[in-house]
């Protein structure tokens, strides 16, 4: 089961530096359902679901996970509109036998960093990380270029305790995961391939039946630190937007992923990456289309 949480962990930071482009997205009245199918075994595969809710007064993201045995649906775990319970449903030959919940409180046990592991959020605390030169505009001659400022304002240990239980199917545990880290945007492919190769690795590739069969007490703990990122056009006098971050060390002994780092947004890691961060301030000071990154520095 360690093996589970890290591979679940390493995929959830790897993946999150799309957060901002689904912000960035024109928003519609209908949420996105982004999904996935999944096989463990020659037996069993899942179907998970992921509903990205796109309006700011909307319903937080939610999913949908279907449990198929020899392609036979078994079992249907979904997120309640409160996002503190799956709610369950068992089938047997398509007919509904039993509805269920799991208490997430229950089987997730949050453990807050205590006071003295907290940095201060001071503004003085930011400093000058590097400077972004722009291309010339289409005529023009000279270029843009704009200082950038990274904030470490937090930092803390993120560690949760999963708590399983042996007559859990694979989709409550498949659930049980995601209800950590629904706040993050997956994509559900990848999500599927995950959550895939924790459970098949887990058991040592005997996937079958619906419960997973043990029970489970396990931690997972990562170190916190959380950034802002802005840019400022010295001619100007002008600030752009600030954008968030945030990068995670694994503490986990278990699982082979301990030291390791996976980054979140705008890091003093991932600023430069793709030229996101360096797209949205020059829409944030000039309001034109970008004309691209000359260089770093």
């Amino acid at each position: 089961m360690k093996r589970i949480l890290s591979l679940i962990l390493c995929f959830t930071t790897s993946f999150t530096l799309v957060v901002p482009s689904y912000a960035a997205a024109p928003m519609s009245d209908q949420p996105h359902a982004d999904t996935a199918t999944v096989y463990l075994s020659d037996e069993v595969s899942l179907n998970i679901s992921i509903t990205d809710q796109t309006q700011p007064d909307s319903a937080p993201e939610s999913f949908e996970i279907l449990q198929f045995n020899h392609g036979e649906l078994v079992r249907k775990v979904v997120l309640s509109d409160d996002g503190k319970f799956l709610l369950g449903t068992e089938y047997s030959d398509g007919v509904v036998v039993r509805q269920y919940s799991i208490n997430l409180a229950e089987r997730i046990d949050f453990h807050p960093s205590t006071p003295s592991a907290t940095m201060t959020s001071a503004r003085s605390a930011e400093y000058v990380i590097g400077h972004i030169t722009f291309n010339p505009l289409v005529g023009e001659t000279t270029s843009e270029r704009l200082r950038v400022y990274c904030d470490p304002y937090y930092y803390d240990e993120e560690s949760y305790t999963i708590n399983g239980k042996a007559a859990d199917a694979f989709s409550d545990i498949a659930g049980i995961l995601l209800g950590i880290f629904i706040g993050y945007k997956w994509p559900a492919e990848e999500l599927a391939q995950i959550v895939a190769e924790a459970i098949v690795s887990s058991f040592g590739g005997k996937v079958i039946g619906s419960a997973i069969g043990v029970a489970f007490t396990e931690t997972v703990a990562v170190a916190a630190y959380y950034y802002n990122f802005r840019s400022y056009k010295l001619s100007a006098g002008i600030y752009s937007n600030t954008y968030s971050g945030i990068s995670r060390r694994v503490l986990t002994r278990e699982g082979g992923y301990e030291g390791q780092w996976f980054h979140e947004g705008t890091t003093p890691s991932t600023w430069k990456d793709g030229n996101l961060f360096a797209v949205w301030c020059w829409n944030d000071m000039y309001g034109e289309y970008c004309p691209g990154v000359r260089s770093y520095s």
